[in-house]
């Protein structure tokens, strides 16, 4: 991973963590997404996080999934959040990855659909 990489990876893990600790914080909730915010807002902000995230940098999409997720789970984690379904919400936080990659691929076709679109264009003589 390069430097670009990297910082991408960073900014793009750090929106992941404002959405979950700031929906923890206005709604109340230990876990973001035991709050409706987490679904009708933070998650369509993750999806853009990473969205933005694949335009920029296409290669390897399936990293800002993984990136708008990553520092999602210590808090849960801090927050000593050890129950019965401590596992499955690891398995979540794979899923919502998933999701995340798909944003990025779908940033990615657009990218490449705009690049063609400006190589296909006829230069005027």
């Amino acid at each position: 991973m390069d430097k670009r990489e990297l910082l991408i990876f960073a900014i793009t893990a750090v929106v992941g963590l404002a959405v979950w600790v700031g929906i923890a914080i206005v709604s109340g909730r230990e876990e973001a997404w035991d709050s409706s915010l987490f679904f009708t807002i933070g998650l369509p902000v993750m999806l853009c996080a990473s969205g933005i995230a694949g335009y920029i940098e296409p290669r390897r999409f399936w990293l800002w999934g993984i990136a708008v997720v990553s520092l999602q789970p210590i808090v849960l984690l801090y927050n000593g959040e050890f129950g019965p379904l401590f596992m499955v919400g690891f398995f979540t936080f794979g899923v919502l990855a998933g999701i995340g990659a798909l944003g990025a691929l779908v940033e990615v076709a657009l990218r490449r659909q705009r690049e063609k679109a400006k190589d296909d264009r006829v230069l005027p003589l």
